[in-house]
């Protein structure tokens, strides 16, 4: 009699619709910013479909697994709106789910077949303009992410997945390494040229986002927003759109280095931060292991790299070769570079980079 009572209550019409979606009544997706939101169903329907719940009602409670109904109970289909907003693609999509409980009479024999019916409703112009708005910041940000992708050819630097943009003033940059030591300000250069194109962005000061608040639309700035914002069936947090407007700038290397930089925009300036982790040295270690290493560093992959090893602190973890005059002529040797240090007091020191095999280490006379 209790279980009766109780799955009688809980499916009056106010509340059927808990048992109908166990999830949210809608979902803010994006293939793209996937980390941030969600990645888009590929078939929306049969999305709806698994996230659906059909009841089971029974005359009199013989199967444990169903829901006993009584003579007050309805037991028609019940509707739920259930809403997909792709960023990606710009659609907002509202559905209506039609639901149809699963009935079983006292003696066990089905005489009601559950099913789930889902159509296409039309969305709110606030839910279409909400979408259009993310998809329009997506384009912006698309655009500034490719042009933050470096690639350096026969010693020229260019920008963009394409390849096809040179970018002169960063040909001062031959490896990883001088723009950590900020070898003849490779690293101010490339600080720079990020925040132009950062700052020049339309999604910087162009895209606002309208939120429905009690039926009023109210537009804000996207990388000011904090906290949950509503939208129609669905939510998502003011936060993850800002951490999803921030970029990751790549510059690869021939000596197969390559540096990653985070760009931070929670404050609306971009903050720029190398990520040690990801970025490389030319002999494949994470430039955090290869500069945080207690072992001495005994030889570099490319002359670039050893060279700004020596005219900057990591001189001092790096292995110097001794040879009178700093002259090697061990065979399988070759000169290809001299490094001449001056300090305080004028005294010179030369450091002669030679090639052994496809390895590189400093020589002097010590």
């Amino acid at each position: 009699m209790k279980k009766t009572l109780l799955f009688s209550l809980l499916l009056s019409a106010s509340l059927f619709s808990k048992l109908v979606i166990a999830h949210d009544d809608g979902l803010i997706c994006s293939n793209y910013w996937y980390a941030q939101f969600t990645n888009c169903p590929a078939d929306n329907i049969a999305f709806i479909k698994q996230q659906t719940y059909i009841p089971t009602l029974q005359e009199g409670c013989s199967d444990d697994k169903a829901i006993c109904i009584s003579d007050n109970v309805n037991i028609q289909p019940y509707y739920h709106p259930y809403a997909i907003y792709d960023i990606d693609n710009n659609e907002a999509n509202r559905f209506q789910v039609k639901v149809t409980p699963t009935v079983i009479n006292a003696n066990g024999l089905v005489t009601q077949q559950g099913r789930i019916d889902v159509s296409g409703i039309n969305s709110t112009q606030q839910e279409s303009d909400f979408v259009k708005y993310l998809n329009e910041a997506q384009h912006y940000h698309k655009k500034v992410q490719d042009s933050l992708i470096y690639t350096q050819k026969n010693g020229v630097m260019y920008f963009g997945s394409e390849q096809s943009n040179e970018i002169s003033s960063l040909n001062v940059c031959k490896t990883a390494m001088n723009y950590i030591n900020n070898n003849s300000n490779c690293g101010g250069i490339l600080n720079n040229d990020i925040r132009h194109k950062v700052e020049n962005s339309s999604l910087k000061t162009a895209v606002y986002i309208p939120v429905i608040n009690d039926k009023t639309t109210i537009a804000i700035p996207v990388l000011r927003q904090k906290g949950p914002i509503k939208l129609g069936l669905a939510s998502f947090d003011g936060a993850k759109l800002s951490e999803a407007l921030n970029y990751l700038a790549i510059v690869s290397f021939e000596d197969d280095s390559q540096l990653a930089l985070n760009i931070d925009m929670s404050a609306g300036v971009p903050a720029i931060l190398e990520n040690l982790s990801t970025s490389r040295a030319s002999n494949g270690s994470t430039l955090k292991q290869f500069l945080e290493s207690k072992n001495m560093i005994k030889d570099a992959n490319s002359p670039d790299e050893l060279e700004s090893l020596i005219n900057n602190q990591q001189r001092n973890k790096l292995q110097i070769h001794c040879r009178p005059g700093g002259v090697m002529t061990e065979l399988n040797t070759k000169l290809v570079r001299t490094v001449v240090q001056v300090d305080k007091s004028r005294n010179q020191r030369v450091y002669n980079i030679y090639q052994r095999g496809v390895r590189y280490i400093a020589v002097s006379d010590c």
